[in-house]
Parts: structure tokens; C-alpha cells; sequence
């Protein structure tokens, strides 16, 4: 056996000697006609065999045994990061991946780092392995008995799962948050005051030939932006790629994404909003003052240069970070940027994204906008769904210690909350549910351990353009899937007594107050009033009290609800134009001595 770096010499054997009369014990020797003299090392050769040979890679033993072949799954889904890119190539065994191709540095770490090993117990209750069955109704009575449980996370998790979670905090009066509250939650408020011009990751890679990068950091955050999306490609409509595109960064410093950037402009930290606004005005011709200009850290010519070629491009694209949504402004920057991109559309196609971070972060605020019509920072203690940013948002909830049981999916707070929100979270039952064990599980009273999503679980991801894309899992893991955990979960929660008493449940209106006589009203809801609405201006205000007075009994059993929240008349009741003041106040006096 020759191998480089080593020089060989031919032994002192006899070749004209049968091969029969050769010992029996030299026949495991490498070669009987050629033997090892000397090893001294051949520095020319190493350096040859160094440059032009590559080491050859095997998969490693499994149980001691020889290497297994290894699997190929095209076209798979990563979900580390917002980007979901959907071209992965995964080379894998029946343990973990070996190879992730097309995946970037971010992808390739999230691939290689997930295994089919059972490395955790299958759950932790206060820190000691237990079985799984005795953890899902550990969890479900820690709970059902809270009385303002907190349901947080759902961002490294399928959208199946996310819509149990929905269930869960519905089910429990409780409260309901993911990542967005800390990242993009000023752009989900700036988007419902002003709407937002946007389109697909797929018609800016065809298309878009001028591309802004507004505070954020592709080459860092999403590696497989710029090749994948956007700057790089080459497509029907811009045959030359990079070429035919011109790319702008916006940011307070510079960083790594700066040297893919043809023009670099370096804001002043805190001066987004103001910048956008002069950048509004000039695009409407409207006079800006150069003192103005001055405390952006800009220039008039690179305005001017800015907006001229905003101006004369076919299709223009915004991608903007949390440098702007989570500095000075919040959601107001975040809302002068997409009025910006709406208000371009007068001169040419413009639209505006949100660069999301977390891989499924965006389905989480589709799953929730379609099931209770808000994004983030919902509320069920009423019985249905309310949503006030700041009061309902997590960190908030958690540092002024509201919450007195916690939820945790798909999401590690114990390791990026403050200090005051993670002190809490030690003070009351938490529930985490992930495939590792992290800071949160630590501290947790239940941790159950779940298949990672899109390597060892199946379901959908949204990427940050709203587009579901399907997850081909590589890996069978040992640990059940995040759906069915929380499923069960809600099964276990569904057996217990309602958290409110019977009878005193908030229904939905399902039925309308017909008129039959311009002194009567008849209202017809099955046998039992649960709500009811009504024409105002068909009938004299004296009736619409009548008919209150009527529903006392319904409005007094919203007013306790096990939460203690004060009863709530229905909008279309008190927001009538033709009740007058004298009513309302006549309601509210029965209301309160009921």
C-alpha cells in the first residue's frame, strides 16, 4: 500500500520465490513483494498531494457498523430564518444530515445541528426526566388553574401548531403574543393605519431593478437574500443580473452588506423619520430647507440623486429592518417608509417588505390575523379576542408580573428578555416546549421535548413575502411533533370545567332584533337572549331601553366573568346617533345597580 509523503524501496526478497513459500503470518502484510525501509518524510510530495487531492469524506460508523448510504430529499425547506428557502438539497442517513446544499452558513448550522438522537428525556417536571403523559396533563393542570395564562412563541413552529396555540388561549380566557411584539410589532401597527404596497419575493427577483436596504444587515441576518432574491439573479426582464440592478443601503454604520451596495447613505442614529419625510417632499417637488437636509448627516445632491433614480426606475422595492421599526419612532417610521412606497406608485411601481428574522415569525401573524383579526398582543379574557399593543404584549405583561402561568413554544425568552420579564417567568409555572434544552427549560416547571420544524416534523411556513411553503422533514425523530403536543394539551384542557361558570358564557351574535311593530321589538335567539342588534331610527329611543332592560340579565352575567372585567354594551347599542345622552346614562344606572 503506497502512501504520499512516504518513500518506499523494494525489499531483499527474492522475486523468483513462490508466493506458496511465504510465511503465513507476512500474508497480512501490506504487500509481500514491497516492504517499509524507511519513512522519512517527502516535504515536495505532501505539499503536491496537499493542493491537488482532496480528503475524501465518509459518513460516519452507525453502532459500529459500516457507513449506511446516505438519502437525497431536493428541494427542502429551511426554516432558520425569514428568507424560507425552499431549494435546499439534504444528503442524510437515518440519524442526522451530512450535507446541506445551496444552504448558507445560518442554513447549513441549523441542518447539521438537528439529529434523530434521543440526546433529552422525552419531558422535565421540575427538572427531573418523567414521562410524556404525565407532563402534557402536568401542563394542562397548571394552566387550567391560572387565571391569566400567557401563550408566547410559535415563531420556530409550524402554522398547524400555531393555530392549536390560538385554540389553547382561547380555551383558557388567556393571553396570546409571538416575536413580533419585540421585532416587527411598529410595523404590524403601521401597516393597519395606512395599509402597505407589497408583492412577492418572486416578482422583485424578476423585476425589481432598484433595491433599497433600509437599517438592516442582509449579508449577515439572511446570507441567501442577495444571491437568491434579489441583486444576484438574473431573469427575463433583467438578463444581466447584477448588472441591470442598483442597490442602496440606508444604516447608521457601516457594515458588511455595505460592500455589495452601489451607493451608501449613512444616517444619523434617530433621523430615519425625518429622512423619509424630506425624501416625500421632494419627490413632490414641495421646497426643504438645507438645515433640514444637514441633520439627516446627508447631503442635498445625494437627495436629489436618491429621488431621481426612485423616479426613473421600472420597479422599485423597500426592504426595511428593525433598525427602523425598534428605534426612536417605532411605528411611525415604519408607516412614513410605506407611505413613501404608496406614494412612488404616482411615478412608477414601488412596493415595501419587512425583512422578518425569525423562519416562521410571519406565520404566526397570518395564522392570528386570520383566527382572531389581530397580528400580536391579543387577549381572551372577555371571552373573545381583544388587542392592545403594550398592554397585552409580552414583555410588558411579564415585567409588571400580570400573567401567573406561561406557555412557551418555539421561543427561548429566558436567554433575550430583561432581566425583570425572565424574573418572573422563575416566580410562575412555565411551560416550554422545544427540541432542546435551553435557558427556558431551565427554568420551567414542565419542558417537553419536540421534533425540530421542517428536519423531523412536517406542516407550513409563511415566508416574509406571506407566501406558505410546505416542510420536508429529512429526519423521523424519536420526540413528537409541536402539533400534536399542544393538541393534547388542549384535550386534557377541554376534560376540565370551563374557566367561566355555566351559564355566564360571552356568546356571539347570531341573530338579529326583526321589527314587527313600530312600539314592539320580538327578538328571537333561540330560546335565551345572548346579545342582540337592532335599526336604529326605526323606533323611538324609549324603545331601544325597553329592550335593554329586557337584556339586564344577559349584560349582568358578562359583568362578572371570573376575570371581574366590568360587562361591555354592544357597540351597535351605545354607538347609536339617535340614542340620546339621558339613555345611555339611564342604561348604565341599571347596569351598575343590577
Amino acid at each position: 500500500m503506497w502512501l504520499p509523503g512516504l518513500k518506499w524501496k523494494k525489499a531483499d526478497l527474492c522475486r523468483d520465490e513462490p508466493v506458496a513459500a511465504i510465511p503465513a503470518e507476512h500474508l497480512a502484510e501490506p504487500s509481500p513483494f514491497r516492504r517499509l525501509v524507511q519513512a522519512t518524510p517527502n516535504v515536495k510530495a505532501e505539499k503536491h498531494f496537499a493542493k491537488h487531492l482532496a480528503p475524501v469524506q465518509l459518513p460516519p460508523l452507525v453502532n459500529g457498523c459500516e457507513p449506511m448510504t446516505l438519502q437525497i430529499i431536493n428541494n427542502a425547506t429551511c426554516t432558520f430564518c425569514g428568507c424560507v428557502c425552499d431549494d435546499i438539497q439534504l444528503h442524510h442517513d437515518e440519524v442526522r444530515i451530512h450535507e446541506a446544499r445551496k444552504a448558507c452558513v445560518l442554513g447549513t448550522s441549523w441542518f447539521l445541528n438537528h439529529t434523530a438522537e434521543e440526546k433529552y428525556p422525552a419531558a422535565l417536571i421540575d427538572g427531573q426526566p418523567a414521562a410524556l403523559e404525565d407532563a402534557i396533563q402536568m401542563a394542562a393542570t397548571l394552566l387550567h388553574e391560572a387565571d391569566m395564562p400567557l401563550v408566547y412563541g410559535m415563531s420556530n413552529t409550524t402554522c398547524e401548531a400555531q393555530k392549536e396555540c390560538v385554540a389553547m388561549a382561547d380555551m383558557l380566557g388567556g393571553l396570546l403574543d409571538s416575536h413580533t411584539s419585540l421585532w416587527h410589532g411598529p410595523t404590524e401597527i403601521a401597516a393597519q393605519l395606512g395599509g402597505k404596497v407589497t408583492c412577492t419575493l418572486g416578482e422583485v427577483k424578476q423585476r425589481a431593478d432598484f433595491i433599497v436596504y433600509w437599517g438592516g444587515n442582509p449579508a449577515e441576518c439572511h446570507p441567501r437574500h442577495f444571491t437568491k432574491y434579489t441583486i444576484m439573479q438574473k431573469s427575463k426582464f433583467l438578463p444581466r443580473g447584477r448588472k441591470d440592478r442598483t442597490m442602496v443601503l440606508v444604516d447608521i454604520r457601516e457594515t458588511k452588506s455595505a460592500k455589495a451596495a452601489d451607493i451608501f447613505l449613512q444616517v444619523r442614529p434617530g433621523k430615519d423619520f425625518e429622512l423619509i419625510t424630506i425624501l416625500r417632499a421632494l419627490i413632490k417637488d414641495q421646497p426643504v430647507r438645507d438645515e433640514a437636509i444637514a441633520e439627516t448627516g446627508l447631503t442635498r445632491e445625494m437627495l436629489d440623486d436618491l429621488v431621481h433614480r426612485m423616479k426613473s426606475c421600472k420597479f422599485g422595492c423597500m426592504f426595511f429592518g428593525m433598525g427602523l421599526s425598534m428605534t426612536r419612532g417605532k411605528h411611525m417610521n415604519s408607516a412614513a417608509l410605506l407611505t413613501l412606497a404608496a406614494e412612488m406608485n404616482a411615478f412608477t411601481k414601488f412596493v415595501a417588505m419587512p425583512m422578518r428574522g425569525h423562519g416562521n415569525v410571519t406565520g404566526a401573524d397570518v395564522i392570528m390575523r386570520w383566527q382572531t383579526g389581530y397580528p400580536f398582543g391579543i387577549t381572551f379574557n372577555r371571552g373573545y379576542p381583544r388587542y392592545n399593543p403594550g398592554e397585552f404584549s409580552t414583555v410588558d405583561v411579564l415585567v409588571r408580573g400580570d400573567c401567573d402561568a406561561a406557555f412557551i413554544i418555539g421561543a427561548d425568552p429566558g436567554a433575550t428578555m430583561p432581566q425583570p420579564a425572565i424574573d418572573h417567568l422563575k416566580r410562575i409555572p412555565t411551560i416550554c416546549l422545544d427540541p432542546h434544552v435551553t435557558h427556558t427549560s431551565r427554568l420551567a416547571r414542565v419542558h417537553i421535548t419536540t421534533a425540530p420544524q421542517g428536519i423531523a416534523a412536517p406542516g407550513t411556513a409563511y415566508r416574509m413575502d406571506e407566501l406558505p411553503l410546505p416542510l420536508k422533514p429529512a429526519l423521523k425523530s424519536p420526540y413528537p411533533s409541536d402539533e400534536e403536543v399542544v393538541r393534547r394539551i388542549n384535550e386534557a384542557i377541554a376534560a376540565k370545567p370551563f374557566w367561566l361558570p355555566d351559564g355566564s358564557q360571552p356568546q356571539m351574535i347570531t341573530n338579529q332584533v326583526w321589527l314587527t311593530d313600530s312600539r314592539s321589538l320580538r327578538c328571537t335567539f333561540g330560546g335565551e337572549v345572548s346579545g342582540w342588534r337592532c335599526a336604529a331610527g326605526l323606533v323611538p329611543w324609549r324603545g331601544f331601553i325597553t329592550v335593554a332592560v329586557r337584556l339586564l340579565a344577559c349584560l349582568t352575567s358578562l359583568r362578572n366573568d371570573g376575570r371581574r372585567q366590568q360587562a361591555v354594551l354592544w357597540h351597535s347599542l351605545v354607538g347609536s346617533e339617535r340614542w340620546s345622552h339621558m339613555a345611555r346614562k339611564n342604561i348604565w344606572r341599571q347596569l351598575d345597580n343590577a
